[in-house]
């Protein structure tokens, strides 16, 4: 892939010794409440959802899955959905500053998560506005509510759509009636790190509500001037999130036979963007985000149920940065006044149902079937050029058979039919054998091709660079776009083969699960530059022009040799070859990721974890810097305990002790005859410490 040589990461690597060692050994703890018991964790492997939206155990599904549980989720320490998906296989986390950060699965086609199904409680999160972005959604939970994440590593649009083009990442939230009384939590540290939550949850037998607010803020990465001398800094350099949000969930019994779930929200959030340069000025983006959602599942029989589900959702985003005209190549004309204006602001809204049934008309086969509809609609004066709004439809049937052909062979087979109204009808079809051999091996096969849609800015967008107009207070366009689609964008393909192992030895408290896979992506959308209509100035246009095989092995350890500990090891290598085109973009994905955890319980209610994560060497999309390998290591202590009817716990946690990285660009000086050139102000990943005090009651 044409990557640089570099000098390896003395830090990272004494940092993985140091993990490896604590590895070898661990220490005994204690029989106390805190001990890690999680039910569905000893004894029965996770049921998961996430698959073939049948519940099914790990070794009956068709893909390769990872459980985050509600345990994992408060001994890590994380403050954010991302932090957690470094423990999974495969999974490669950054920020392209420290407001905004970057998650993508062993292929960095993006830096807006595009390719990646998020649900929260069955709800999509993605931007319709803003390229299909997840980053943003994905942040509109609160972690102490949370009950587990499911990760699907693998394509899914057999059970869901175009969005689980490369894997489907599933937050699923408590339910109401396990989180009554009063929570309230804190974080304080360094960096500026200040977050509150607050949760009350209340009900009876049949009918239970939960109300929790949060706020999250921090100062976000180094935004470090490694050449100043080269390009005057326009303004100060801050990546500073600030959070807020509130979330209303209620779940009702209405009957025997009736469940009814509820949930209300929104989020507000302020992210900062741009290096502090002429040519990417530091601006506020702001982010409105609110939903609601209604869930109806009916029980028909011990062996037959039907869902029905209506939720809808709305964003508001605003960001107007101003550029210094003759500073971007190639120059404007000399009429053309400072500063320019790109404005990325727009307003989105997204309508989905569905309804499901499933079944078991055998005792050897249960099935899932359904149909769903989403309606979204985007309006951008400034992306699109026009006040219009621009809508798009997706109609979709789906289902699932899973068979046991004999008591150790299953085949789960199925598909998706989806029905755009852009770019017209799809079909995303999935077949895998499971073989079970001895209860403790499980042999996994199959195949799926899935699907992805492009984003109404890839089909509709118009986004002419302008200069203000003082005498009207107007923004007047000047004869360069940032985009002008064609319009010819059309649907991404991507063709599994997989083959798999999950290994479940109860007696030792051990489960291992590999995934091979060779996948073959054809027609991956990119932004490029085209000719424009006034030579030399150019426009970006979206076009179906990469192709991209990707081979790789990966695995996840889950071990409790005894009560008290537990150990996690996660490890991906992956191989991506490409077309030229890829190639000329200078991309190298990480051939190697890993990451490590052990949690501990120790007497009187201590516990610890200590966890290293490591990504090799790479570039992110359209940069040309390659970004040496590097590790972070972080811990976590902390002491639970009773004050009369209250619940409490203190928490110390160290993030990144090793710090100094870079995670998305590497400085390198400016051209002066081309000022676009060079990065010569990067984020830089810093140390951070912060204190943790909960309490319930």
């Amino acid at each position: 892939m044409g990557a640089r040589k570099t000098k390896r990461n003395n830090k990272g690597r004494y940092s993985a010794a140091l993990a490896m060692c604590i590895f070898a050994g661990s220490a005994p703890a204690e029989t106390t409440s805190n001990a890690l018991t999680e039910d569905g964790y000893v004894g029965d492997l996770p049921v998961v959802l996430s698959v073939t939206r049948l519940a099914q155990s790990q070794a009956d599904t068709p893909a390769a899955v990872t459980v985050i549980d509600r345990d994992m989720i408060r001994r890590s320490g994380a403050r954010t959905i991302d932090e957690l998906l470094r423990f999974v296989p495969g999974f490669m986390v950054s920020a392209w500053n420290g407001a905004n950060p970057i998650v993508a699965y062993h292929a960095q086609m993006d830096n807006y998560g595009a390719r990646l199904q998020v649900f929260i409680d069955g709800r999509s999160v993605y931007s319709s506005l803003m390229f299909g972005d997840t980053h943003r959604g994905m942040a509109d939970v609160i972690l102490e509510d949370v009950d587990r994440i499911e990760v699907l590593r693998g394509s899914n649009s057999a059970a869901f759509g175009s969005n689980a083009f490369l894997g489907v990442i599933n937050i699923v939230t408590k339910n109401a009636a396990d989180t009554r009384g009063t929570l309230i939590s804190t974080n304080i540290g360094n960096d500026g790190i200040s977050d509150q939550t607050l949760r009350y949850g209340w009900g009876t037998d049949d009918t239970n509500w939960r109300i929790t607010a949060a706020r999250r803020f921090d100062q976000g990465d180094d935004m470090r001037r490694v050449y100043p001398s080269y390009f005057p800094q326009s303004g100060t350099i801050q990546d500073n999130t600030e959070l807020s949000q509130m979330h209303l969930r209620g779940d009702l019994r209405l009957s025997p036979q009736d469940d009814l779930q509820l949930e209300l929200g929104g989020s507000r959030q302020r992210a900062d963007d741009g290096d502090g340069t002429l040519l990417n000025p530091t601006v506020t983006a702001i982010t409105n985000n609110g939903y609601a959602l209604a869930r109806w599942n009916r029980q028909l029989s011990s062996t037959e149920s039907i869902s029905l589900s209506a939720n809808f959702d709305s964003e508001v985003f605003q960001s107007l940065q101003y550029v210094n005209g003759y500073a971007i190549s190639p120059p404007f004309p000399f009429n053309v006044q400072n500063p320019i204006a790109l404005n990325t602001s727009g307003t989105a809204q997204r309508t989905e149902f569905e309804f499901s049934h499933t079944l078991k008309p055998l005792d050897t086969v249960r099935t899932v079937w359904g149909v769903s509809w989403r309606g979204e609609d985007a309006r951008s004066p400034a992306m699109f050029n026009t006040d219009q709004t621009f809508s798009q439809t997706q109609t979709r049937v789906f289902g699932n058979l899973e068979w046991r052909i004999v008591p150790k062979l299953l085949l789960n087979a199925g598909g998706l039919i989806e029905k755009d109204s852009v770019i017209g009808t799809n079909f995303a079809p999935r077949v895998m054998f499971n073989w079970q051999p001895l209860p403790e091996h499980t042999f996994r096969i199959g195949m799926t091709r899935a699907n992805d849609t492009p984003p109404l800015l890839a089909i509709y967008g118009n986004n002419p660079i302008r200069n203000p107009d003082p005498a009207t207070a107007s923004f007047v366009p000047i004869l360069r776009w940032d985009t002008l689609a064609t319009g010819n964008a059309g649907p991404e393909h991507i063709y599994t083969r997989e083959v798999g192992w999950l290994g479940d030895f109860r007696e030792i408290g051990l489960t291992i699960d590999v995934r091979g896979y060779y996948e073959q992506m054809t027609g991956l959308l990119r932004r490029v530059d085209m000719p424009g209509a006034t030579s030399p100035l150019n426009r970006s246009d979206f076009v179906n022009q990469a192709s991209a095989d990707t081979r790789g092995v990966e695995y996840q350890m889950n071990w409790r040799p005894r009560e008290g500990t537990r150990l996690m090891a996660a490890q991906s290598y992956t191989r991506v070859t490409s077309d030229q085109y890829w190639q000329t973009l200078a991309l190298e994905t990480p051939r190697v990721l890993y990451s490590l955890a052990w949690f501990q319980d120790w007497p009187r209610e201590w516990s610890s974890s200590l966890m290293y994560s490591h990504t090799g060497s790479m570039t992110w999309a359209r940069q040309a810097d390659t970004i040496p390998g590097y590790g972070i290591l972080s811990t976590r202590w902390s002491k639970r305990f009773t004050i009369g009817s209250t619940r409490n716990e203190v928490a110390l946690t160290a993030q990144n002790i090793d710090g100094g990285q870079y995670q998305y660009l590497v400085p390198s000086p400016l051209d002066p005859l081309n000022p676009g050139s060079g990065h010569p102000i990067v984020p830089v990943a810093q140390r951070r410490v912060f204190l943790t005090l909960r309490t319930e009651y």
